[in-house]
């Protein structure tokens, strides 16, 4: 056999016409940052909350601290950063966890809030473009949102206010993704806004800006997922949490002056529209036969998809990789979706299910949305329908 050195031993020869490095001046960090003050609505609204920020070693450090210092928050007055995670550190050595998802991630910056007595705590994703957030609730505690929650907080803000300043049209569009909570569509459609739902990643809601921009056909108003992602503006195409940022404080403190805690005005969105409480679960299936158990648990359900859920009646599914949509006994094409192996089941309830492998991880994801009338009702569904999902697909 021959010798095959160190495969790690690269041979290469220089280009003939070599690259440039062109080092970005400050001019990019300030068209960006007039764009991300632009979104703003209630600008002249005074200051009367205190916030908490943490950049979770990541890249918002310094320009979320520059953001809140353009908008008048003072350091150590109304505004906390989160200091030993504020430097750049790959291991994220500050932080239990640098994902605005899990609690985890807000650790430190609790214990800041209740010494400082803030009413808002921001969080975002190493790589900013996810904004997780904490606050004081109307008993005095702290409580999290999800992305669902916060989502449907700022479709609210945002539509009422743009619909008081006379900004909608008749194609004003909001853009989620099939797993994202139903909330923010009613809401939507409340203020007679369209919705228009993607696959998840939000590249595919980027793609929908930039084909309306030439088209015509759609006024983008807002874009979301559940994953803690949002924009409220075109002019950046993934989701961005310096804009988020901006938006989320701006929201708070505007319900502040109104002596209003999101809680109080989550709990006025849910007795309106039915209380939606969404849960994630993951099921794992590592090495190579949990691969065979995963394509084989999707393709059982692809040949006998499920007819109840919890003792509720299905009444619509949806097949992304087949590209279809059955419901009352009928079949319909699912237009505009690139194939996936992704399943939807809605509820007679209202409550729906989606079942998607993780592209990136041996592991099957289970989001639910529970919807009824009374909370604790729909607080209770979630984990019954996983649990008859788990008997159904003999999964212990």
């Amino acid at each position: 056999m021959a010798d095959l050195g160190d495969e790690l031993e690269l041979s290469y020869k220089r280009a003939e016409v070599p690259g440039r490095h062109i080092t970005l001046d400050s001019a990019i960090d300030d068209a960006f940052m007039a764009k991300v003050h632009s979104v703003a609505i209630n600008k002249d609204d005074r200051h009367v909350i205190k916030i908490v920020f943490t950049p979770q070693h990541g890249t918002s450090s310094v320009l979320g601290r520059r953001l809140f210092k353009e908008l008048g928050y003072v350091t150590d007055v109304d505004f906390f950063p989160v200091l030993d995670q504020g430097t750049p550190d790959p291991y994220f050595s500050c932080t239990e966890s640098p994902n605005p998802e899990m609690k985890e991630a807000y650790i430190e910056a609790l214990e800041i809030a209740k010494q400082k007595g803030a009413d808002l705590i921001l969080t975002t994703d190493p790589d900013a473009d996810r904004v997780g957030i904490g606050f004081k609730d109307s008993d005095g505690r702290y409580q999290l949102y999800n992305g669902n929650q916060t989502g449907a907080l700022l479709i609210d803000y945002v539509l009422s206010n743009r619909e008081r300043l006379g900004l909608l049209t008749d194609k004003s569009t909001v853009c989620d993704t099939i797993v994202t909570s139903t909330l923010g569509e009613k809401i939507a459609k409340n203020y007679h806004c369209l919705v228009r739902s993607f696959l998840t990643g939000f590249k595919y809601i980027g793609e929908a800006i930039n084909k309306a921009e030439k088209t015509g056909e759609f006024k983008f108003e807002f874009g979301y997922e559940e994953s803690y992602g949002y924009i409220v503006d075109t002019f950046c195409r993934d989701k961005d949490s310096l804009e988020s940022l901006l938006m989320i404080a701006e929201m708070v403190n505007h319900y502040a002056l109104k002596g209003i805690t999101l809680d109080q005005k989550l709990d006025e969105l849910y007795k309106k529209y039915g209380y939606h409480i969404t849960r994630l679960f993951n099921i794992y299936f590592p090495g190579e036969e949990g691969l065979h158990d995963m394509k084989k648990i999707m393709g059982e359900i692809r040949a006998d998809p499920f007819k109840e859920i919890g003792g509720i009646r299905v009444v619509a599914f949806e097949d992304y990789l087949k590209q279809e949509k059955h419901a009352d006994g009928k079949t319909f094409p699912l237009k505009g979706f690139p194939l996936s192996d992704v399943f939807r089941f809605f509820l007679e309830d209202g409550s729906w299910l989606a079942i998607r492998p993780s592209g990136t991880e041996p592991k099957c994801k289970f989001y639910y949305e529970a919807v009824d009338k009374e909370k604790d009702k729909a607080i209770n569904k979630p984990d019954l329908f996983h649990k008859d999902i788990l008997s159904k697909l003999n999964i212990k």
